[in-house]
């Protein structure tokens, strides 16, 4: 979840320094990418891939191939230290694992439900906003910036509906890219009303609040229905199947140094990011 700012902070600054050509613009951008990287290499690659999206765009030629190449591997020197050994041991993170991939039904709110938690790939109302967007596509389709918005979501789906296959990196299941394309269709939704004209009508924008306000209630309640079915504060949580497992000779201690593996109280970040959308 922390490295999650990084992708929308770096398409900003990408966006200022494409259009301004400022030096300070393209240093932030790359710090903001450097730091994508570092925390969550799946993060880092989703800003690399909709950068070299965002500047093809505007057209394929030499100059264009020469920014892909800056804003492309200047990040990647800031940050070699630790990406270089990471590349270097490449197998024993890539391939033979595909993990959960969600249902399209599951975006809407349906049938989402799974082992550990409720709606990990649930963004309700989002998705319905969206699908009201493309009924009005041809009152924008000819703005690039909405148009590449939109390609970002297309291939940042194809990666939340499991098109690697088993090909993913180890413990990054299609579905946690839930939250970037969350985050991309959230922008998406903005810019697309913002062209259309929506946005200028106070019943629309009231009603843009009702809906939020909704939206938030809903989170709310599914939390609280995470809390008391899945966390580690109940007789039957996972806490205590782990304290069965560790009493039949799991090496893990009953602290917070294992809180990814729920052996400790319950961590309330976790269904969080269930629903961070």
């Amino acid at each position: 979840i922390a490295s999650l700012w990084a992708l929308p902070f770096a398409l900003y600054f990408l966006e200022k320094s494409l259009r301004e050509n400022r030096k300070r613009y393209f240093v932030f951008y790359s710090l903001i990418f450097s730091v994508g990287i570092l925390t969550h290499v799946p993060v880092g690659f989703l800003i690399g891939v909709l950068m070299i999206i965002r500047i093809s765009a505007v057209g394929i030629n030499w100059i264009n191939l020469k920014k892909i190449l800056a804003y492309g591997i200047t990040p990647v020197l800031i940050s070699s230290f630790w990406f270089f050994p990471f590349l270097a041991y490449r197998n024993n993170f890539f391939g033979g694992y595909e993990g959960q991939v969600p249902e399209i039904k599951q975006l809407f709110g349906f049938h989402n439900e799974i082992s550990w938690g409720n709606y990990p790939a649930g963004i309700g109302i989002l998705v319905y906003l969206f699908v009201l967007t493309l009924l009005f596509f041809k009152k924008y389709y000819r703005d690039k910036k909405v148009l590449y918005l939109l390609v970002s979501i297309i291939f940042v789906g194809f990666l939340l509906f499991g098109g690697l296959k088993d090909h993913y990196p180890y413990g990054v299941e299609p579905v946690r890219f839930i939250l970037p394309f969350s985050i991309l269709l959230s922008i998406f939704i903005g810019a697309a009303f913002n062209r259309i004209g929506l946005l200028d009508s106070k019943i629309i924008s009231l009603g843009m609040l009702l809906i939020l306000i909704f939206g938030l209630s809903w989170n709310f309640l599914i939390i609280k229905d995470n809390y008391e079915r899945f966390s580690y504060h109940k007789s039957d949580s996972r806490y205590v199947i782990f304290q069965d497992i560790i009493k039949k000779g799991l090496p893990l201690e009953d602290n917070f140094t294992n809180y990814r593996f729920g052996t400790s109280k319950f961590v309330f970040g976790e269904n969080i990011n269930y629903f961070y959308p």
